[in-house]
């Protein structure tokens, strides 16, 4: 049941301002969507440039309105871009809704979807030096390391929360033919958050990935490995977007 349904109006753009509103709905009322862009699926051509979503309340304490409450729900396909000008989600209080975030906060988003400014999230760089050939070697999330084991390069995450959007940037092209493959681990085995880049390429996003959840104490860190001999990239930095809902 949508509070806010947002409809697909085909070609063209829309520019909407949700803003300092409380969404509250009263009574036993369950599995209630504030707002709701699945549209059957795909929110189509719709541009949603221009869109900002800030400082409202989504408030599913109410009895019986936790469960399957979802804040704002996202279509398998968006027509969005992030930026300055892009679909803006910022300083929102999510309380009360299921947890973890992807189901009760932010449902069915992916990074390209919006810019995200979360009460509890931050941008989190990582850096791993010193790379070289086409073994598998690990940097940490945050900060500037030496290249190492993933036991060395695992850091524990403080409550629960989630990992939204990432991009990984090379020092240099890997080189013709080559290849440098980066994957998020979680307590040391691979998650789905991966991305590839492929000379002439210096980049990759996982920005049209399902975002990755942890639990408190879970430990991650960043895997490199290359194809060809990948040897002009020895560097890897990557910034990702990080939420700790419980920890402060």
């Amino acid at each position: 049941m949508p509070i806010i349904r947002v409809l697909n109006t085909g070609s063209g753009s829309s520019y909407v301002n949700i803003s300092g509103n409380t969404f509250l709905p009263l009574g036993s009322n369950k599995n209630v969507t504030f707002i709701d862009f699945l549209n059957s699926g795909s929110i189509g051509t719709l541009n949603l440039a221009g869109w900002t979503i800030n400082g409202n309340l989504f408030e599913g304490h109410e009895a019986g309105n936790a469960t399957g409450t979802i804040a704002i729900q996202f279509a398998p396909t968006m027509v969005t871009t992030t930026g300055g000008s892009g679909f803006i989600i910022a300083a929102n209080n999510f309380s009360g809704l299921p947890a973890p975030a992807t189901l009760g906060n932010l449902v069915g988003f992916k990074g390209a979807d919006a810019t995200l400014a979360l009460t509890h999230g931050h941008p989190a760089a990582g850096t791993g030096n010193g790379i070289s050939g086409t073994g598998a070697s690990n940097f940490a999330v945050t900060g500037v390391n030496v290249v190492g084991t993933v036991a060395n390069m695992q850091e524990t995450m403080m409550g629960t929360g989630t990992v939204w959007k990432a991009t990984c940037t090379c020092n240099a092209q890997p080189g013709s033919g080559n290849a440098r493959i980066i994957t998020l681990l979680k307590n040391g085995s691979p998650t789905a958050f991966t991305c590839t880049i492929t000379h002439p390429a210096q980049q990759c996003d996982m920005n049209t990935l399902a975002p990755i959840d942890f639990a408190l104490g879970d430990e991650l860190n960043w895997q490199q490995s290359g194809t060809g001999s990948a040897g002009s990239c020895v560097t890897i930095s990557c910034l990702s977007y990080v939420s700790h809902e419980t920890a402060l």
